[in-house]
């Protein structure tokens, strides 16, 4: 699940500017103790002014709360202040390391913290060992009636991680469990670095108090978890969906029957189109969530009680998400938008590549020579097939630069393809035959539907700038982000004829669609 990143250090950025400008950044060589002492009485005046920078910030929050909301865009604002009150406060929290006895304070601090989050019987518990003792499944409680400032993180309780499911009897009753919840909170962890297929590691599930973690690494029948996903009425709630999706149908082959994307409707409503979901809980549900897992290697086993925390965080706060979410699109009449949005993401297309059509996705090849098309999309069904075959990345088997060379210099036999320019030896001794095999069936392939397209003219910028602002003036008039109605390139394509396109389809055509058609 994607995260927000994280601000990088000023100071070191700053120097980092310097060196790029082309000036010398110099030391001054002191003794260790002044130099120390130096050091400290620099953090300590920095500490103080990052500390009026909380109090100040808190303050224009304040002060922006007690204003009437009469301005569009008035909650964007608010979300902007309270995102720089989370930042000074976090520069804050780091300063305060500088103070003697803070750490121990910090480390009594995060004991605590542990058991509120996982109770008094987890104290000492070995974080890395197996938890088959708490059970398939943990009730999810209802957060406590504790007020809090939505500046602030809230201590909200979460449940004791669930052992995950590695059999498949206890995986059986999967059905009966969450078959008849109106919605399942869903997200998968997965691995994905060296292999074409993602490896599927962990699926999260969670709705009306239940929440299960499946371990896809142990020898379990997917077949429940294939039937709660593509029969079950619930809608399937995800963020940030499109990878989950795609893990979901090269893994088990399946796509869910209904879906809902709660970044795509967070973007509907004014928030960043690619807003990440800790940044999302925090602002909505005033929670925040801890991302250390973010890159852990999800293969390895047993998974540890931190891991196993970090999965069900994933699930357990996107029902609350969506019924907020929801109640917002609906005051606007936008829930269908969301609707719509999500069910395109259900497409396999976009996920599976059929070898035959892998030289789509090589942009080059439509304005090439017919025979050098030919060739290059042998090539592209080759590579395509042997990265299926060995699971491995297809840049890895042949780079796009390789292939489109390859296929121009047409070679004839093993010596003359390894002494194509930048082509690594050991590619033309172990595949050579395989690659002049494809070559050869290539001349044999009939070319009557391939045409050599001409490269389109630039688009008419002063056009092209006139379809953008009037897609900014209706983004600014609905406060969402431009890119969500169209993108540069949906309207070049537009100036170039080719009608059928996102914006002049489904809510964007009533929205945009319309107007621009009518310009054009």
């Amino acid at each position: 699940m994607p995260v927000d990143g994280q601000r990088p250090d000023h100071d070191a950025e700053q120097q980092r500017v310097r060196q790029r400008r082309g000036c010398r950044v110099l030391t001054e060589r002191r003794p260790p103790e002044i130099a120390g002492q130096a050091q400290q009485r620099q953090q300590r005046a920095g500490a103080e002014h990052r500390g009026q920078r909380l109090q100040i910030a808190i303050a224009q929050v304040e002060q922006g709360q007690q204003q009437p909301r009469r301005q569009r865009g008035h909650h964007q604002v608010q979300r902007q202040a309270a995102r720089d009150v989370g930042r000074a406060r976090e520069d804050h929290h780091r300063d305060r390391q500088l103070q003697p006895g803070v750490q121990e304070q910090r480390d009594q601090q995060q004991e605590v913290r542990g058991r509120q989050v996982f109770g008094p019987e987890a104290e000492g518990r070995d974080p890395g060992e197996s938890l088959e003792q708490f059970g398939h499944a943990a009730a999810i409680p209802v957060a406590s009636g504790r007020l809090h400032d939505p500046l602030h993180s809230a201590l909200m309780p979460a449940p004791d991680p669930p052992a995950p499911i590695r059999d498949s009897a206890r995986l059986a009753d999967l059905p009966a469990r969450f078959g008849a919840a109106d919605s399942i909170a869903t997200d998968t962890e997965f691995n994905r670095s060296s292999s074409y297929r993602p490896q599927l590691c962990l699926v999260q599930l969670a709705a009306d108090g239940e929440l299960a973690l499946l371990d896809m690494l142990a020898e379990l029948d997917p077949a429940p978890l294939v039937s709660l996903l593509t029969t079950s009425p619930a809608l399937k709630l995800f963020h940030a969906a499109s990878q989950d999706l795609e893990v979901l149908l090269l893994a088990l082959d399946i796509l869910p029957n209904r879906i809902f994307d709660t970044q795509i409707a967070a973007g509907l409503l004014g928030y960043p189109a690619q807003v990440g979901y800790a940044a999302l809980v925090a602002d909505l549900l005033g929670v925040e969530l801890d991302k250390g897992a973010t890159r852990t290697d999800w293969s390895r086993r047993p998974l540890s009680a931190r891991q196993l925390a970090y999965a069900a965080a994933d699930v357990v706060h996107l029902h609350e998400l969506y019924g907020r979410l929801r109640e917002r699109l609906a005051a606007l009449g936008r829930e269908d938008w969301a609707l719509e949005d999500s069910e395109r993401l259900l497409d396999p297309a976009r996920y599976r590549v059929v070898p035959e059509q892998a030289w789509e996705r090589l942009a080059a090849i439509p304005y090439l020579p017919v025979a050098v098309q030919r060739r290059a999309r042998a090539l592209a069904a080759w590579r395509e097939r042997r990265a299926q075959r060995i699971d491995r990345p297809r840049q890895w088997v042949l780079s796009d630069k390789l292939l489109l060379l390859i296929a121009q210099a047409n070679p004839r036999d093993p010596q003359a393809l390894a002494r194509i320019p930048d082509l690594p030896p050991a590619i033309a001794r172990r595949q050579g035959q395989q690659i002049i095999a494809a070559l050869a069936a290539a001349e044999r392939t009939p070319a009557e539907d391939i045409v050599q397209r001409q490269r389109p003219a630039p688009p008419d910028e002063a056009m092209l700038k006139q379809l953008a602002a009037m897609v900014r003036a209706r983004a600014a008039e609905l406060d969402i982000a431009p890119e969500l109605l169209a993108t540069r390139r949906e309207l070049a394509a537009l100036l170039r004829g080719e009608t059928e396109q996102r914006v002049t389809s489904g809510w964007r055509r009533e929205v945009i669609g319309r107007q621009l058609l009518d310009l054009l």
